[in-house]
């Protein structure tokens, strides 16, 4: 028992009255099988990557083509929206309402910092003629006490 093919039935039974020239030859048509199916293999796998290429571009294609058809239908959207002109001047006026406001803010901002300046300077003259007034007490305590 030696030797005796022990694999599965269709084998031992298909290979067992054959000589060995024959199974030799068996081996190598089996074998030229083989390597027909991994050449075509390796031509699927170069076409499935020149296909997944192709896919990519033609994605690439049709986002480029949906960008430029969204500003398209918004064109022709603003060409026929009739009530553009008063949005534009609603957005002009909203402009210059806005210029008129930081104009306001900034006049009452500048009177505030003008009031606040004068109260310092009036701090300052106050603070400066106390200064001067204890300076001359202390001078005249030391001359004359």
């Amino acid at each position: 028992m030696q030797g005796e093919y022990t694999g599965k039935p269709i084998f031992k039974h298909r290979y067992l009255g054959m000589s060995e020239d024959d199974i030799r030859q068996e081996i190598d048509r089996l074998q030229g099988e083989v390597y027909q199916l991994e050449e075509m293999l390796e031509a699927y796998r170069r076409d499935n990557v020149d296909i997944h290429k192709a896919v990519a571009d033609a994605q690439q294609q049709n986002e480029k083509l949906l960008k430029s058809l969204g500003l398209r239908v918004q064109d022709m959207h603003d060409a026929l929206d009739y009530t553009k002109p008063l949005k534009t001047q609603m957005e002009s006026l909203l402009k210059e309402f806005e210029v008129n406001l930081e104009n306001l803010y900034n006049y009452e901002n500048v009177k505030r910092q003008k009031k606040n300046v004068s109260i310092i300077v009036a701090l300052t003259v106050i603070n400066t003629i106390l200064a001067l007034s204890m300076t001359a007490m202390i001078v005249y305590l030391i001359l004359f006490a």
